[in-house]
């Protein structure tokens, strides 16, 4: 073997990291490499790369098994950080009952009856089992995403979805609207009321599901194509061409998503206020499930984003036919949403009388969009949307810049480095993230405003604990991560048109490697997993205008200054690229924790003991409730998993702690 380069910062006697192969014949015949003159590296001119010459089921190149050897702790993210936050809150969870002490024994005896059913502790049980699949299903996509598709196609697929996420967040907006007026619809027991709401979600879902999909479908323009899917600079490398139409195919499925999981939003929203978890929780299993299943029995075996995308369409469809069939085969559920026949109810202003049939009394009820509740829901629906797009959008920006002045080879440390935030991180924090969402709102609109800041603490140091555990695993199998995610670029070293690609990604020639890159992925964990603390927890609050302001303030002012700088910069780098994504983030981030920092204040201190809650009325906000100072909260029935019970209570009892 001749000597040369395989990647950066080799030993001398470094053993090569990949086997190439050639192909005859059907049979498989192992090359040497030979050493690249100009750039020094290993080079496998004798393989077999070309797709249409490789057998099926075969590579032309794959991990050696020195390469294969390397230590490694990737497979172990979950269980090294379950154990360093069990090791946390054995001493804090002691504390945290001697203080909430009150709360919980107030809270005990009002969800007595609740939790005594079995179905409760079912829906625990389903819920915590389909939170598991859920980060392992995110953890096995990113995984087998990088390590089994081409270099082409996974550049392809990051485009694409960097598209479709700023998308997704303009046409869902209806969302975060949906959630605040369910809690406070079934408050009312008004079956118009309900009514409204839930066609308002499900119809208004289906509706801009289908705008924004048809929207996605410009793509079929060629032009509009072109600009899209084919970002990069040009390359001579005929590896790295022809996956435009594979991106165009998975952006359109992806699209086609969005009328069914807008739909089962709706669904799952209602779930969520009436206290539906079980089946909440065996949905989430049944899908999660089917996806890994598809996973690992379809794609593992045709890996190509095409089959990711129709696997996707198929997971939201059949949860849109599920919740659609329980809704069918349930006449109770559909008396209490409104849509069936029923007594006698009270109307905003007037009565209904009791001949008269739900499905004839009109599908919004007279005050519906004008009620003050409504319009506060609009606009603090837009203000997630801005909140979610100024996040989404920089990503966009910065990925295509990076893709325009890197190419291809450079790109592909962007992609590993999206993998590794999620495999070594971020997937697993998404389930604290998860709790915060589901909790977070309902501990406030019950009053619990210090276990809330006990939740803030839980799921911080947990994601915290995800962080030390990426950390751990980067330093520590670093190398291996690198070559494990980088193993479908190692066909770029069998044509002399591609060499410069793979030294772009493994090293060799002084370029910016895929090794120095990847010790910046715990930064970029800790600086999104802090972000997203801090914003699911003023989510909770509501405190979407403050958080508007940031967000454009650091677009604006921080952002773009910096995405400008790195486009006219003489000198390109995929980390100068990094960290201009992380900015959104790092800008919001601080402002973020420091306005939670006051809220928690707030809220340990309590209210005035000259003020109280008064019973929460529909279409009225009370102007002598309590509430953090700055924040949107509303004392009124706005609480999406508030129980109907909380909210008909005559007033909302604080802490006896903290009423001093």
């Amino acid at each position: 073997m001749a000597k040369c380069t395989f990647y950066a910062h080799q030993a001398s006697a470094a053993e090569p990291p990949f086997d190439y192969f050639a192909f005859s014949g059907g049979k498989s015949t192992p090359v040497d490499a030979v050493r690249d003159e100009p750039t020094g590296l290993c080079f496998y001119p004798a393989a077999t790369c070309i797709a249409s010459q490789v057998p099926t089921g075969a590579e032309c190149c794959d991990r050696s098994p020195w390469a294969k050897s390397l230590p490694s702790t990737s497979s172990y993210v979950f269980p090294l950080t379950l154990g360093l936050f069990l090791l946390y809150c054995y001493p804090r969870c002691k504390a945290c009952k001697r203080r909430l002490g009150v709360e919980n024994e107030r809270q005990r005896r009002a969800d007595r009856t609740r939790f005594a059913s079995k179905w409760a502790a079912l829906g625990a049980l389903f819920m915590a089992i389909a939170m598991a699949l859920s980060i392992t299903l995110v953890s096995q996509i990113q995984e087998k995403t990088q390590t089994m598709l081409s270099v082409s196609e996974r550049n392809g697929q990051i485009v694409a979805e960097s598209i479709l996420d700023p998308m997704k967040d303009i046409f869902s907006f209806l969302d975060d609207i949906l959630l605040v007026k369910v809690g406070a619809a079934l408050a009312s027991n008004d079956r118009r009321q309900i009514r409204a709401v839930f066609l308002l979600g499900a119809g208004g879902g289906l509706f801009l599901g289908c705008l924004g999909a048809a929207c996605a479908c410009l793509v079929f323009v060629d032009a509009i194509a072109g600009a899209i899917f084919n970002p990069f600079a040009s390359s001579n490398c005929p590896l790295a061409q022809g996956a435009g139409s594979a991106s165009r195919t998975y952006f359109i499925l992806g699209a086609l998503q969005w009328p069914f999981l807008f739909t089962n939003f709706a669904f799952s929203g209602f779930a969520i206020a009436l206290g539906d978890f079980a089946l909440l929780g065996f949905s989430a299993i049944l899908q999660s499930a089917l996806q890994l299943l598809l996973l690992n029995l379809v794609f593992a075996r045709s890996p190509n984003i095409t089959t990711l995308g129709w696997m996707a369409l198929l997971q939201a469809a059949i949860g849109t036919v599920f919740w659609s069939i329980n809704l069918a085969s349930r006449p109770g559920l559909q008396a209490r949403m409104g849509l069936r026949s029923g007594p006698r109810v009270q109307l905003m202003s007037e009565p209904v009388q009791e001949s008269t049939p739900i499905a004839r009394q009109g599908t919004i009820p007279p005050g519906f969009w004008s009620d003050e509740t409504t319009r506060l829901a609009l606009k603090d629906g837009v203000c997630a949307m801005l909140v979610e797009i100024s996040v989404e959008f920089s990503r966009t920006i910065a990925l295509y810049v990076a893709a325009k002045r890197l190419g291809v080879g450079s790109f592909y440390q962007l992609s590993t480095h999206v993998s590794l935030q999620y495999t070594q991180g971020l997937a697993a924090a998404e389930g604290a993230f998860m709790n915060m969402k589901l909790q977070g709102a309902e501990m406030m609109g019950k009053g619990q405003h210090a276990a809330f800041t006990w939740l803030i603490e839980f799921v911080a140091v947990f994601a915290i604990c995800c962080v030390l555990v990426c950390e751990f695993n980067v330093f520590y199998s670093g190398e291996a991560l690198v070559f494990k995610y980088g193993s479908t670029a190692c066909a770029y070293a069998s044509d002399e048109h591609c060499l410069t690609d793979y030294a772009h990604y493994f090293g060799g020639t002084g370029h910016i490697s895929m090794f120095s890159i990847i010790y910046t992925v715990p930064l970029a964990v800790f600086i999104k997993s802090m972000y997203k603390v801090a914003r699911s927890s003023l989510y909770a609050l509501q405190d979407f205008q403050y958080m508007v302001k940031v967000s454009t303030i650091g677009f604006v002012f921080v952002f773009i200054p910096a995405v400008v700088a790195m486009r006219l910069a003489p000198v390109q780098s995929p980390l100068v690229a990094v960290l201009v994504m992380m900015m959104p983030y790092l800008t919001a981030m601080l402002p973020f924790w420091f306005r939670l920092h006051g809220h928690v204040k707030e809220l340990a201190r309590g209210p005035p003991q000259n003020q109280q809650n008064p019973a929460p009325s529909w279409g009225r906000r009370p102007t002598t409730s309590w509430r953090p100072e700055g924040s949107g909260l509303m004392p009124d029935a706005s609480w999406q998993t508030q129980p109907l019970e909380e909210h008909l209570s005559a007033s909302v009892q604080f802490p006896e702690h903290l009423q001093s």
